[in-house]
């Protein structure tokens, strides 16, 4: 099975349940009216991702894409090797945020590393060769992929990252 967070637009959807649902929550007067908010489920990892964020379907359907391709990484991995690394790494830090194209791939290879070195930082942050706050504050990026780290180390006596 190919890595799905890899896939392109269209076949990432083709993969997922899709549905185009109204907003929920608050907002009056100013609540879209409209089923503008889009909704995807990915069963084979269970993950379920809905943005109402924006009041075009279009931009909400970029967005829940990328939030899945974020959460298929960190369940998905095994894609990519450390030399992958190389076209974000500069000057021995991580030129990658939450809203890059790269940025899924780049979480799904640090997370092999970290299943490697028992969810160590400083034993992955010396693997490829940059700092332990480098790594961690890629991952804060992400509340889900900060999440996820926290819990793998909490379930091996480890301590909380800060």
């Amino acid at each position: 099975m190919p890595a799905l967070f890899a896939l392109d637009d269209d076949a990432l959807l083709a993969h997922c349940r899709v549905k185009q649902v109204k907003s929920k929550g608050p907002g009056g007067q100013h609540a879209q009216k409209n089923a503008t908010a889009i909704q995807l489920y990915e069963p084979e990892f269970d993950i379920e991702v809905r943005c109402q964020d924006f009041r075009e379907v279009e931009a909400n359907r970029k967005r829940a894409l990328r939030e899945m391709r974020i959460r298929l990484a960190v369940h998905q991995r095994g894609f990519g090797s450390v030399d992958d690394l190389s076209k974000v790494m500069h000057d021995q830090k991580i030129k990658c945020n939450v809203k890059s194209e790269q940025f899924p791939k780049v979480v799904a290879i640090l997370l092999d590393l970290f299943d490697q070195h028992g969810y160590e930082v400083a034993n992955v942050a010396q693997h490829i060769q940059s700092s332990s706050s480098q790594i961690i504050n890629l991952f804060k990026q992400h509340k889900y992929v900060f999440s996820f780290v926290q819990r793998q180390r909490a379930s091996l006596g480890l301590k909380k990252l800060h």
